[in-house]
């Protein structure tokens, strides 16, 4: 429904656009954090500034510009996948010799009030103080890498590409993310493999505090949780609510719809831009706004009064690549990430039920130096991405068939990227192919070998 927002917007933080810091290339620069100066360009394996062309990424520093550029010669990772949906890997045989993976890259901090989050040649995500740390900018760098394709900002509505909540309490009206303050926020795994954006924000009404999880992938996956919870000690009502509330820019044309029994929406452009937006809470039909048309979608949670000390959660996830995709691919790929089905072998154990909705993730521990693990051969997989736990070993292999995909030495290889951190025994790993219902065992399920 169209809302009145009632209330003031409150920045945190000086600056809602990126600041760009100065580095002098004099200073030697050999294994600082990225970005780096003149000269040196980032490894995105270690996140750390190198001497001459790597050859992965570039130059972080290069591409803080607020109109992102798209390097020509990359390969994007839309390709990766097989292309406009289809699998990429045959019904037999080994695993598909898949191109050369890009990495995510990180450019801003807390300190410069915002961060980017880019695949070269492939998306652009942009999160700031000035919204609260919510994802503010998406840029499509392979179709229309110069538009910001994130809602803007028509009277009575928030101009995030997402708002995980947004909630009216009958007294003071529509209340959303950007009405503040903010009490929390956290950066984490900044790797390329993924990165996490954990914010607390306290909603103007007594108590309410919402907490806004984001993951985001190389494979350009995007997980959204959303916890309300009563940080005060008297009960909490909430008259209406609205969750996963996602806006595109309404200036330009986009075809909308609802998918998979209303679990999943998706936005199109004619160019092949492509944003799914898909709810892995319970809450069906998608909805939208009805005074808009078609770049608005959201799920309601309604009333609801929440204890001193209570909470209530939400999950779901963006996909904003890859592009160009029917309505069939959108809806597999919406049934997926509902229907998870985690493979393990030997050496490997699940954890709980093998799928964390807080991260959209496959999650497993390792119990072994050999470590087997995939998905299910029972549908069609679309770029899994698993989190193994307890793997302490500093030497690894991540294998596929006969095909050695990364390794601790190479954090980038064919079509996959990985991170580890030996101390925490935490492996990420990111598979940027599709897997077909009739994959053989070669196809869907990876080695991660101690060496």
């Amino acid at each position: 429904m169209l809302r009145s927002f009632g209330l003031t917007t409150i920045l945190v933080g000086a600056s809602a656009t990126l600041a760009g810091a100065c580095i002098l290339a004099d200073i030697g620069m050999e294994g600082r954090p990225c970005p780096c100066a003149e000269g040196y360009s980032c490894d995105p394996a270690t996140n750390t500034c190198v001497e001459g062309d790597v050859g992965q990424g570039g130059n972080p520093s290069t591409t803080t510009g607020s109109a992102p550029t798209t390097t020509t010669g990359t390969t994007s990772s839309a390709n990766a996948g097989g292309g406009d949906g289809g699998s990429g890997v045959g019904g037999g045989g080994g695993p598909p010799v898949l191109p050369e993976a890009v990495p995510l890259v990180a450019v801003g901090d807390i300190q410069t009030g915002g961060v980017a989050l880019s695949v070269n040649g492939v998306f652009r995500l942009e999160a700031d103080a000035g919204h609260n740390w919510q994802i503010a900018r998406w840029y499509d760098l392979e179709n229309d890498p110069g538009t910001d394709l994130a809602g803007d900002s028509p009277p009575g509505y928030t101009d995030t590409l997402v708002d995980t909540l947004q909630v009216n309490d009958g007294i003071n009206g529509w209340t959303a993310s950007f009405s503040g303050p903010l009490q929390d926020i956290d950066l984490v795994d900044q790797t390329p493999a993924r990165f996490g954006i954990l914010t607390a924000i306290d909603y103007p009404l007594p108590g309410l505090r919402i907490r806004q999880d984001y993951w985001i992938y190389a494979s350009g996956k995007v997980s959204v949780r959303m916890r309300a919870e009563n940080a005060g000690g008297s009960p909490l009502s909430i008259l209406d609510s609205e969750y996963h509330y996602t806006s595109v820019k309404q200036a330009l044309v986009w075809e909308s719809s609802g998918l998979d029994s209303g679990h999943s929406a998706s936005f199109q452009r004619n160019n092949g831009t492509t944003l799914e937006l898909i709810n892995l809470s319970a809450e069906v039909p998608v909805l939208q706004d009805q005074s808009v048309e078609n770049w608005n979608k959201y799920w309601q949670l309604g009333m609801f009064t929440l204890n001193g000390g209570a909470g209530i959660e939400r999950y779901g996830a963006m996909l904003v690549t890859p592009g160009n995709l029917d309505a069939v691919d959108l809806a597999a790929r919406s049934v997926d990430m509902r229907v998870p089905g985690l493979y393990t072998g030997q050496g490997a154990e699940p954890v709980g039920t093998g799928f964390d909705q807080n991260a959209a993730t496959y999650e497993l521990t390792a119990t072994g130096e050999i470590v087997e693990f995939g998905v299910m051969a029972d549908r069609a997989r679309f770029r899994p991405t698993f989190v193994i736990r307890d793997f302490t070993s500093p030497q690894w292999t991540i294998s596929q068939g006969s095909t050695t995909l990364v390794s601790n030495a190479s954090l980038v290889g064919p079509g996959s990227v990985a991170w580890h951190d030996p101390a925490t025994g935490v492996l990420v790993f990111v598979y940027l192919g599709d897997i077909s219902e009739s994959a053989s065992d070669s196809e869907r399920i990876f080695v991660l070998e101690a060496q």
